[in-house]
């Protein structure tokens, strides 16, 4: 299981929403960084190169978006997840 992730967020996103209900229900524990109320989340998320949410850090590697097979390599959950 991943040491460290993180999920930057905006308000409105479905996507970013998506994300973080996928964690829960895979019981992986994250910390959301909404990048629309704090500019200390935003300026982390340009240190990324990115601006895009969401934006997924799992122990140091970046994942743009949604991407499922992705995330679901990084964390170890598996093919069938």
């Amino acid at each position: 299981m991943a040491e460290q992730v993180i999920v930057y967020t905006s308000d409105n996103c479905a996507p970013c929403d998506a994300v973080k209900e996928f964690l829960r229900r895979h019981d992986v524990p994250f910390e959301a960084r909404n990048v629309t109320d704090n500019s200390e989340y935003l300026a982390e998320l340009r240190d990324w190169n990115t601006l895009a949410t969401p934006c997924i850090i799992v122990d140091g590697q970046r994942v743009r978006g949604f991407d499922r097979p992705r995330l679901t390599e990084l964390l170890g959950l598996g093919a069938t997840s």
